[in-house]
């Protein structure tokens, strides 16, 4: 099993990969420099590609307009090669000390990185991409009509080949999910449903098969 630790403090950003070994431990290599600054703001989610064998880097660039930005890493051994960073958007995630407002994961039905990022204007934005080497193509982006959106959460559904969206919308005062399904680089909505009646702003999503 191989992981991946990715650290940040004091405008310093490091990471660390390891090995988790039979007595629970990890083995860990030396902290190492990301290719990027996460400056003061630090606001990021990385996933994996089983396809290409990469790892991929979604952050809030606030060294660059806050600029939403990724980077694809390619492990090998207790060290990662990185390619040049690159752009997902050129609108900005919004900034919040305490909420996740980037998600990602991989579609392996549609062989593509999915990225939802609550954007400054508080709707959520839905975008999908082709990673080659250390560069990644990116379709359109999808709007997600939810004012004032937080604590977004991304999961990869291999039963149905779908994946789903859940987050927490003050409109609504529920929390919200959306069945995303990939055809390429495109991304098709379902309808937005409400699961139960309470409120969340800390979403976590995770498929059991």
């Amino acid at each position: 099993v191989h992981c991946s630790k990715f650290i940040s403090y004091n405008g310093a950003d490091r990471y660390r990969t390891g090995q988790l070994q039979s007595n629970g431990y990890m083995n860990l290599s030396t902290e190492q420099s990301l290719p990027f600054n996460l400056g003061g703001e630090p606001i990021m989610a990385s996933t994996y590609d089983p396809d290409t064998g990469k790892i991929i880097i979604i952050w809030r660039d606030s060294t660059d307009s806050n600029k939403t930005k990724y980077v694809v890493g390619t492990a090998s051994g207790n060290s990662v090669s990185w390619g040049t960073p690159g752009t997902v958007s050129t609108l900005s995630a919004r900034h919040n000390t305490y909420l996740p407002t980037i998600s990602v994961t991989y579609d392996e039905t549609a062989n593509r990185v999915l990225v939802a990022f609550v954007a400054t204007t508080s709707y959520i934005q839905i975008i999908a991409g082709a990673v080659s080497g250390n560069s990644i193509t990116w379709g359109s982006t999808v709007l997600e009509n939810t004012y004032i959106s937080y604590g977004t959460a991304l999961a990869y559904d291999p039963s149905s080949g779908k994946n789903l969206l859940v987050w927490g919308s003050d409109s609504a005062e529920f929390q919200i999910y959306s069945v995303l399904t990939l055809s390429g680089s495109t991304v098709s909505k379902g309808t937005v449903g409400s699961i139960g009646n309470r409120y969340a702003r800390y979403n976590s999503v995770i498929y059991n098969p």
